[in-house]
């Protein structure tokens, strides 16, 4: 009989998917969870994980392409989904960037609480190179191939083998011109990424068509591309071909896998299960948008370098740089009395601490700049009557507990765009 999904199968999952790694000689990337974001489910239990991830070249080099694979698991480590992405932006020596992978996934997959998942990122970095083989003219003469002079791209490619011709035209005109090329890779690693380049010009150098693809090669191996395109066979008459040779091909590799915190709004979680003696929990989620923080300098620390900190801070951090940045604390002294007594807790409790903070950040023109989002779980004692007016009610202390902290002393507030409180009872009264 088979085994529901839920079912454990690896005593270790991270361990599991870290064992058998095979060492491919290359420099090492630093590849970081910075969070997860989920949304939904929607009406048709569809559910929308984005995670977002930095990765900082830490080598000498800059690095042209990014090819990145991204598993999701469950916490027993059942695979669910791959992402396959690449990045074709340069990444400068010793810097980090941010990107994003999202997910479409069945809620139901997870049972009745989802609070953990497990993800693996592998990203592989690659430099770029090109080599021409010159401009030919394309054959006057129907299948009569043209050799191809072998080049090398070092130090991951040789074309070994290379032909280029033209067919007879077809009833309506359009006459096949092909290249075909034979590759060898160098290199004990596989590259991501191999082009020909052919674009077909008329005599008077008007681009006709392109007879141009691009493939991905195994490591080592042998590979023949075939690139083709139409034109009209007047428009081949005096036709030229200019081809070249590209390809990326890794020069550093990195890798992350672990569990990821989520909290799901609108489902039941497991502080949810354990609220109060009622049984009934508020989800708090308090919103702060476009915050404007300006950097002063403090006990002798220039600005540039306090944005250099806080910069790696946040681009490294999985999760708890934006969570220390801001207050954090709920204050409950300053509810007043009927929405207090809502809360089951007693009265010494004054501050409650979220379970999660999001947002986006970005560092420019001497500023900090921020979209902040935070969740705070509270046990209730019933529930409440009308819950617009204990939402306005909290909507204070949550706004309040997004500022940032006064013991970061180099942030000096200037403004925020506002924002805005949400609340979810969970829970069923016992």
């Amino acid at each position: 009989m088979n085994e529901p999904m839920t079912t454990p199968h690896l005593v270790d999952p991270v361990a599991s998917l870290l064992a058998g790694q095979a060492d491919l000689g290359l420099a090492a990337l630093t590849v970081k969870i910075l969070g997860v974001d989920p949304q939904g489910p929607d009406e048709d239990g569809d559910l929308r994980l984005t995670l977002s991830y930095a990765v900082t070249n830490t080598t000498a080099e800059d690095l042209e392409y990014l090819d990145i694979r991204t598993q999701l698991l469950t916490p027993e480590g059942l695979i669910l989904d791959e992402s396959q992405d690449t990045e074709q932006e340069t990444l400068p020596a010793g810097q980090t960037g941010r990107y994003e992978v999202g997910f479409w996934l069945k809620a139901a997959l997870f049972g009745p609480d989802l609070e953990r998942l497990l993800a693996v990122i592998a990203v592989t970095g690659c430099d770029y190179g090109k080599q021409s083989l010159g401009r030919l003219a394309v054959p006057a003469q129907a299948l009569t191939p043209v050799v191809l002079p072998t080049v090398t791209l070092e130090p991951a490619l040789r074309l070994v083998s290379g032909a280029l011709w033209r067919a007879e035209p077809d009833r309506d005109g359009d006459c096949l011109v092909e290249v075909t090329c034979l590759l060898r890779n160098l290199l004990p690693q596989y590259l991501p990424e191999v082009e020909l380049i052919a674009p077909v010009s008329d005599k008077k150098g008007r681009e006709v068509t392109n007879a141009g693809t691009r493939v991905e090669v195994r490591p080592g191996a042998l590979t023949t591309l075939h690139g083709n395109g139409y034109a009209k066979a007047h428009q081949l008459k005096g036709a030229t071909i200019e081809l070249a040779l590209s390809g990326y091909w890794p020069v550093a590799t990195g890798q992350w896998a672990g569990t990821l915190p989520v909290r799901l709004r609108g489902r039941r979680s497991a502080a949810a299960a354990t609220a109060g003696g009622t049984g009934l929990s508020l989800t708090c989620t308090g919103t702060m948008s476009k915050a404007w923080y300006n950097f002063a300098e403090y006990e002798d620390v220039t600005i540039a370098e306090r944005q250099a900190t806080l910069r790696q801070a946040l681009e490294e951090d999985c999760e708890g740089t934006l969570a220390g940045l801001i207050y954090g604390d709920l204050e409950l002294n300053e509810l007043d009395e009927p929405y207090r007594q809502l809360i089951a807790l007693p009265p010494e409790v004054t501050v409650v601490k979220p379970i999660a903070v999001r947002g986006d950040w970005k560092i420019k023109d001497g500023a900090l700049r921020l979209d902040l989002e935070a969740d705070w779980v509270l046990p209730l004692t019933a529930r409440p009557d009308d819950e617009d007016d204990l939402q306005y009610a909290l909507s204070g202390p949550a706004y309040d507990a997004l500022y940032v902290s006064n013991e970061v002393g180099w942030l000096e507030y200037d403004n925020d765009s506002g924002g805005d409180t949400s609340l979810v009872v969970e829970g069923d009264e016992e």
